[in-house]
C-alpha cells in the first residue's frame, strides 16, 4: 500500500516543532512538500527556516517546482535595491514554489504583510494556518513580537505601525512594573508627521531629552498633538512623563511606521 499524502494540517505541526527546536527570540520553522512527502524541514538557524528547507530538498535531487511550503513565519523580503542574496520570498518565487502556508505575520513594521504582498503578486497561492495552530506559534514567539509593542524603561526606543492606530506599552523600569500607553494615529498618505494621543503636550525647540526640565511646564496639554520628524513631545500619567522624540516616519505607499525614542521621569 502506498504512503498516504501528509495532510497541510500534519505539515503545519512539522513546521511548529521545527520552530519549536530553535535557540534565540526569533523561531521559525518550515516544511517543504513535494506531491504529497516532505521533501525538507528546517528550523531558523544561521539561515533562514525556508531557505534551508528548499536548499536541503534541492541537495537531494528533488525538484522543488510546483512544490509547497508551509512557514511558521511570512517570508522576509528583499528591504535594499539590488540586495545581493535574495529574500525568502524572492527565492521561493524563483525556485519555482507554488503554494505557501504562513503561521503568522511579522511584527516588524517594516516587513509585516510584505511577504505576503510580494508572493501574492508573483502569482503564489498564499494561505494561513488554522487560528488554534497560530495561537501556538504567537505564544512561541512571544519575546520576538514583544519588542515591537512594549519596552522596558527608563530608556529606550520603539517602532509601531500606525496606518490603523497603534498602542506602544513602556513599562517604567525593570524594577517597576507600571506602564504608560502611548497611543498614535497616522496623519495621511505621505506625511512626515503623526498624530499622538492620550494627555500629551509638544515641546517646540529641544535638542535632546535633557533640554527638558520639568515635563509639565511644557504645556498646555491636550487629547491630541500632531508631531514632525525630529521632534519632541510628552506623554503624560498620574505618576510619570514619558518624554519622546520621533525620529522616523514612513507613511505609505507600502510601508507605514513611527520611530521614536523616549525616555521615562516618574513625578515627584
Amino acid at each position: 500500500m502506498l504512503p498516504q499524502p501528509v495532510s497541510d494540517r500534519d505539515a503545519m505541526e512539522m513546521a511548529i516543532t521545527e520552530m519549536e527546536k530553535c535557540a534565540g527570540e526569533t523561531k521559525v520553522g518550515a516544511v517543504l512538500v513535494v506531491k504529497g512527502k516532505v521533501v525538507g524541514a528546517a528550523g531558523k538557524g544561521q539561515r533562514h527556516a525556508e531557505r534551508t528547507a528548499i536548499e536541503m530538498a534541492q541537495a537531494a535531487g528533488v525538484k522543488v517546482r510546483g512544490g509547497t511550503l508551509y512557514t511558521t513565519l511570512e517570508p522576509c523580503v528583499d528591504l535594499a535595491e539590488g540586495q545581493e542574496i535574495a529574500s525568502c520570498a524572492r527565492f521561493l518565487v524563483e525556485a519555482g514554489i507554488k503554494r505557501v502556508l504562513i503561521g503568522s505575520y511579522d511584527p516588524n513594521p517594516l516587513v509585516r504583510r510584505q511577504g505576503w504582498r510580494h508572493l501574492n503578486a508573483e502569482k503564489v497561492k498564499v494561505e494561513d494556518f488554522s487560528d488554534d495552530l497560530h495561537q501556538r506559534i504567537v505564544v512561541l514567539n512571544e519575546k520576538f513580537s514583544e519588542g515591537f509593542i512594549r519596552r522596558i524603561g527608563p530608556n529606550g526606543g520603539g517602532k509601531v505601525r500606525h496606518k490603523d492606530g497603534a498602542t506602544y506599552e513602556v513599562q517604567f523600569s525593570a524594577d517597576d512594573p507600571r506602564v504608560a500607553r502611548l497611543k498614535w494615529g497616522f496623519r495621511g498618505e505621505g506625511k512626515k508627521s503623526v498624530y499622538a494621543y492620550g494627555d500629551v503636550a509638544q515641546v517646540p525647540y529641544v535638542n535632546s531629552f535633557t533640554d527638558i526640565g520639568n515635563p509639565n511646564a511644557c504645556g498646555p496639554f491636550g487629547r491630541y498633538m500632531t508631531l514632525n520628524e525630529g521632534e519632541f513631545g510628552v506623554f503624560r500619567t498620574e505618576v510619570a512623563f514619558v518624554l519622546v522624540k520621533v525620529t522616523e516616519i514612513a507613511a505609505g505607499p507600502d510601508v507605514y511606521f513611527v520611530e521614536f525614542k523616549f525616555s521615562v521621569r516618574l513625578r515627584a
